[in-house]
């Protein structure tokens, strides 16, 4: 099923598909907000993939594989044990991976110029990064990174450390051309590189 569904994605003649990665606490939701707000059709991967786990097959899986299945939980897990991790990929992500590019293709058939944008930490993991357009991934210095888990998550700095920290090895997966959008200032600095850099860069690619 997967294998036919990206053959389609590679035939499209229409449509411009956007990767957007990011590091954890960089902004890459902010900037998913951003593109949803110009128009594009953003596909939040966590989104679909909650909507798989709350599936009986998958909860049922879940829970004999972590003894639980609460969100807030399992993100402690798989953080803090890189097989937990790699386990819990490997149970929702086909069916998460086939929901994606059935809503991808869908959006792309329902008009003739249309931008896509996949938000996702796991697309190279997912093997979806060559299917881009345009590869964009939100970073920031890790002092930034961590100062917003502690407000965001009220965590302790020993978890925020060990997941800044675990999130190294996707971060080195990511594709050498892909665009990188420093964060580590303010929103403001942010939405300015995004619309006077980014956004125009997507729109010239909607023109070829």
């Amino acid at each position: 099923m997967i294998q036919t569904l990206l053959a389609e994605l590679e035939a499209r003649k229409n449509g411009t598909l956007i990767g957007l990665n990011g590091g954890i606490a960089c902004g890459k939701s902010t900037v998913s907000k951003m593109f949803s707000d110009y128009g594009y059709h953003v596909i939040d991967f966590d989104s679909v993939t909650r909507k798989v786990r709350a599936t009986p097959e998958i909860s049922e899986k879940i829970r004999a594989r972590f003894n639980t299945e609460v969100p807030d939980d399992l993100r402690k897990i798989i953080f803090a044990d890189k097989q937990a991790e790699k386990d819990l990929a490997e149970l929702v992500g086909t069916p998460t991976i086939t929901d994606v590019l059935k809503e991808t293709l869908a959006v792309f058939s329902s008009s003739e110029k249309r931008v896509v944008v996949w938000d996702s930490a796991l697309l190279t993991r997912y093997e979806l990064d060559q299917f881009v357009d345009l590869g964009l991934y939100i970073s920031a210095e890790p002092e930034a990174q961590r100062h917003r888990l502690l407000l965001r998550d009220k965590i302790t700095p020993e978890l925020a450390d060990q997941m800044i920290k675990n999130q190294q090895d996707w971060l080195s997966e990511i594709p050498h051309w892909w665009r990188r959008i420093d964060n580590s200032k303010d929103l403001s600095s942010l939405k300015s590189y995004i619309e006077s850099v980014i956004v125009p860069f997507i729109q010239n690619l909607e023109k070829k």
